[in-house]
């Protein structure tokens, strides 16, 4: 006899065989209905198996599914960790009540605190006077906007800066603002650019008024004036024509200065030489004010590679002002030398003059551009205040120095430092 085992979708699963009796009897019905109740239930343990083992599948590809995507959703996380850590800006997260949930590298930099230091605690730490609480803010923030603006801050070490700070909402799935994301900038630096510039174009205007005022007058004056009086008219255009130039080469220079476009060309020199062609062109001028003007040559002295007319222009910016802070009856000395520091061989030029010297506030802002100093002030000396913070930096740009050695009252002393050409520095291999 066979039984099939029928699964309840109708397939027939197997078949339960039953051999004949020994007697050759037929079943009785009751044999009959066991057999079929066993074929049923050997259907459902077949079915309740399928089930099982398509269960245990389903549940393994779910393990896998959820084990890939929890890869990709960690190898995400630490490309987002990789971004946020390494971004050159400030980037904290806030909830909603304005407490730090995160900061990254850039903003411990900016700020001074540490991460484990404002995490858990107000915004205040890091973003200065911004609250989520305020209601332009808020109002922006609640309706999906962003949020800019500028604010003053204090660091850590109690230094304060400037910051454009911009906040970005972050919703949850509902649409709901849970927090906010800030990106913050330190401006410092641009906001004092705009300042130097500023000053810088107000300072031109000033220094400008003046030359350009006395080039009208007595061009005015040279039309209605008497002949015999023009030679004074003439001289005084001339003078004023030059200061004009000076003028507006320092403004020049100052610019060039400023974005690192000075035309640099080295070559190696004798700095001795240097000042002697310099005494030549400044001794008239020393000559004519009533000065004594002197020269020292180091004998031996180093050369020096770097670019000599730059170097010209620095000490003649020195001369200048040496020549006009110095009185009649004194003494300019100009001397050249040699000193070691830390292994290094510095060529040294020197301006030194018995003027009034510098007071203790003049020297606080000694290579401040445009600054006036006590003395300037007092004898009226014509300026721009460009001289000195011409040469500091034309110095800095050659890799040199300028120091300043002052008595008050008695005079000042102005070096100029240059590294001493090395003759191995400039062997090339196989030399």
């Amino acid at each position: 006899l066979f039984f099939p085992i029928e699964l309840h979708d109708g397939e027939i699963a197997g078949l339960i065989w039953v051999d004949a009796p020994v007697d050759g009897r037929r079943p009785s019905d009751d044999t009959l209905r066991l057999l079929e109740i066993f074929a049923n239930l050997a259907a459902i343990a077949i079915e309740n198996a399928r089930l099982y083992q398509a269960e245990q599948r389903y549940a393994a590809e779910l393990e896998q599914r959820v084990a890939e995507r929890t890869a990709e959703l960690a190898a995400q996380s630490r490309r987002l960790q990789a971004i946020l850590d390494s971004a050159g800006e400030s980037i904290q997260i806030m909830d909603r009540d304005g407490r730090v949930l995160y900061v990254n590298p850039a903003a411990e930099r900016l700020t001074g605190f540490t991460a484990a230091e404002v995490v858990g605690h107000s915004t205040r730490f890091i973003a200065g006077n911004v609250s989520l609480q305020d209601r332009t803010l808020q109002d922006a923030l609640l309706n999906g906007r962003s949020w800019s603006g500028v604010v003053a801050n204090q660091r850590k070490d109690g230094t304060v800066y400037d910051s454009a700070i911009t906040l970005t909402p972050l919703v949850d799935a509902d649409g709901q603002v849970t927090g906010a994301v800030a990106l913050c900038r330190d401006i410092t630096p641009l906001k004092e650019l705009e300042r130097l510039k500023n000053q810088f174009v107000a300072r031109i205007g000033h220094e400008l008024r003046t030359p350009v005022a006395n080039l009208k007058l007595y061009l005015d004056l040279l039309k209605r004036g008497k002949p015999e009086r023009w030679p004074t008219y003439l001289a005084t255009l001339a003078s004023e024509t030059d200061r004009l130039r000076r003028l507006i080469d320092s403004f020049l220079e100052m610019s060039q200065l400023d974005a690192g476009a000075l035309l640099i060309r080295p070559t190696t020199f004798d700095l001795n030489q240097l000042l002697i062609d310099t005494r030549e062109d400044v001794a008239p001028q020393a000559a004519e004010r009533g000065l004594t003007l002197t020269v020292e040559t180091a004998a031996a002295l180093p050369p020096v590679t770097t670019d000599r007319s730059l170097i010209a222009q620095a000490l003649a910016r020195l001369l200048d002002n040496a020549l006009k802070y110095t009185p009649p009856g004194g003494h300019i000395h100009l001397s050249t030398g040699v000193r070691d520091e830390n292994g290094q061989r510095w060529v040294t030029l020197a301006v030194s003059d018995d003027g009034p010297g510098l007071s203790a506030e003049d020297q606080v802002h000694l290579y401040e551009r445009f600054y006036r100093g006590e003395a300037a002030r007092t004898l009226k000396v014509p300026g721009a205040g460009l001289g000195l913070p011409i040469a500091a930096a034309i110095l800095q740009q050659l890799d040199g120095r300028l120091t300043v050695d002052n008595q008050a009252g008695q005079g000042t002393t102005f070096t100029m430092q240059l590294k001493a050409w090395r003759p191995e520095a400039h062997e090339t291999p196989g030399d």
